[in-house]
């Protein structure tokens, strides 16, 4: 990408540029919180753990962020033009997904923070700073966060994976952009 070139607006059949790298900024984000989340749970060293948990956090809080500058960023680009002519129930189908990760994306590292706090426990960020408690110390209020971050992160999951498949059927099957439009760095073709 040449120093001139602006995410606005982006090539015929691409996104913008920056709303492309925030997409997979973000996957890649996720993938870490996910990881080592999976990766403490293998683990039995109690400083480790600690270590990796603390690190989820961080990777949570980023996310947070992540998932607010891409909604800032949708509003400013909105409405964005369409790669792909898709009946009204696919539209419907396809914002309801994207409006719901969103939310997800919001609610899941909130919920992680509120759970943090009503332990005890704050929300940093990679050691450089801590978010301010939203709550006190509470066990109930704890045992309900805990509950909505997991089911939550689960729903989120699963949104990803039916993002994913979308995205692989109008590839493989439509034969149509919509994949091309989000991957990072390719030349469409004429």
């Amino acid at each position: 990408m040449s120093s001139s070139a602006s995410p606005l607006p982006a090539p015929a059949g691409r996104r913008p540029a920056l709303l492309v790298a925030f997409h997979w900024i973000t996957v890649l984000a996720l993938v870490a919180a996910v990881t080592l989340l999976l990766g403490r749970e293998a683990v039995d060293e109690k400083a480790l753990r600690t270590l990796l948990l603390n690190l989820h956090k961080s990777f949570g809080v980023l996310l947070l962020g992540l998932g607010l500058v891409r909604i800032v960023l949708r509003a400013a680009l909105h409405p964005l033009p369409a790669v792909a002519q898709l009946p009204a129930l696919a539209r419907f189908g396809a914002a309801a997904t994207h409006g719901l990760l969103y939310l997800l994306l919001l609610a899941v590292p909130v919920c992680g923070w509120l759970l943090a706090n009503s332990h005890g426990k704050q929300a940093g960020f990679f050691g450089l700073f801590t978010l301010p408690d939203l709550v006190g110390i509470d066990e109930d209020l704890g045992d309900l966060v805990s509950e909505l971050h997991e089911t939550g992160a689960y729903l989120l999951l699963g949104l990803i994976g039916l993002h994913i498949a979308a995205a692989l059927h109008h590839h493989f099957i439509l034969k149509d952009k919509i994949l091309r439009s989000m991957l990072p760095g390719l030349r469409q073709r004429p």
